[in-house]
């Protein structure tokens, strides 16, 4: 089969949508099938080998020149030239990752990663949505808690919204004992909503004098709450700064526990936990993370965002109690395998053939 899968941003900036789409693209080329991606803003496909494990695909297109279009000059691209674009191309099932107002030739699906929610006027957010997910002929949704809370913002029946997990390379990653690992915990990202002084806290108030290292950019407000700690806790953060898939993977393979304490309007499968659970690595995630990744004391916990005590109560168990903790390893691995890109490209081609099957009938 020939496949399309389209983005309206570039691909080549490092976020766990562009992550699944190159997984999910590997995927589908291994099975035989051919697969062009399509973005809006231009894509700089050397940035994403360094960023991205396996960056395979067919072909890739890009609409505009710019890096960073506005809503506007993204629609009107997909307008004046996605549409050819995609007639030219000819595929047999088109995954759109977002939202996208205009219908393209062929039979396609629109995937909802989370429920997309920003600082825009919620209520033209939601009429653009509403217009936007009647444009394919099937919508999907990553995680069990999405898609009612989607159907009801969408009003659709639950019937028709699809639930097909993200996806990663699980190959790509190294999975070691207990006994090989640092008495350390791992916070990715530094985005507002990634919650990073949370983590701080939780580490400040834990008993076990572990190491942190946080991954991506340092901002005031992670400076300001470093600066409060004592020396004791304050040496023994690590700020990495933004690293390489491959120091990023080594780096989950070290330590014994993965925080994250991101905050989202509703539980989202995030790429986040999926790297640590892909690891080995037992997950301390939020309530804002669905429980298709974390079953509390199986894959690891949701503790709720603002709660540094639990988190902290947590992590020193974990840390301290190897029984445990090899428990919850093999929590995470039997987790990690529902997510495996070959399982979830099969899902996709299932779902293009039910598509065009029902469009013939």
């Amino acid at each position: 089969m020939r496949f399309v899968i389209a983005r309206r941003h570039a691909l080549d900036g490092p976020d766990g949508i562009n992550a699944f789409i190159y997984s999910l693209s590997s995927a589908l080329m291994e099975q035989g099938h051919e697969v062009h991606l399509v973005s809006t803003a231009a894509t700089d496909v050397e940035v994403a080998r360094s960023r991205y494990d396996r960056v395979r695909f067919t072909q890739l297109h890009s609409l505009m020149d710019g890096p960073r279009p506005s809503q506007r000059e993204m629609l009107k691209s997909w307008i004046n030239k996605g549409i050819g674009l995609i007639r030219e191309i000819n595929p047999d099932f088109t995954i759109i990752n977002g939202s996208l107002a205009v219908r393209l030739p062929g039979p396609s699906c629109a995937i909802s990663h989370d429920l997309e929610r920003n600082q825009q006027n919620p209520l033209i957010r939601r009429l653009y949505k509403l217009i936007a997910y009647r444009k394919v002929d099937k919508v999907v949704t990553t995680c069990s808690e999405l898609k009612p809370l989607l159907a009801k913002e969408l009003l659709l029946n639950e019937a028709a919204i699809a639930v097909i997990p993200t996806c990663v390379l699980l190959d790509t990653y190294r999975v070691r004992p207990y006994e090989e690992r640092e008495d350390a915990i791992l916070h990715m990202g530094t985005a507002p909503h990634k919650k990073p002084v949370s983590t701080i806290r939780a580490f400040a108030s834990m008993k076990n004098k572990a190491a942190l290292y946080i991954t991506g950019g340092t901002s005031p407000e992670l400076n300001e709450a470093i600066g409060k700690l004592p020396m004791d806790v304050r040496s023994r953060i690590n700020l990495t700064g933004v690293v390489s898939a491959a120091s990023l993977k080594e780096m989950l393979s070290r330590v014994k526990a993965v925080v994250v304490p991101s905050a989202y309007h509703a539980p989202v499968a995030s790429p986040t936990v999926l790297d640590g659970l892909a690891s080995g690595t037992p997950v301390v995630g939020s309530d804002g993370i669905s429980v298709d990744l974390i079953e509390n004391g199986v894959s690891g916990y949701r503790i709720p965002t603002g709660d540094a005590v639990e988190r902290a109560a947590k992590l020193d168990e974990m840390i301290a109690n190897e029984k445990l903790w090899r428990y919850l390893q093999q929590g995470s691995l039997q987790r990690a395998a529902r997510f495996d890109h070959q399982q979830v490209a099969r899902q996709y081609v299932e779902l293009a053939r039910q598509v065009i099957a029902a469009r013939h009938n």
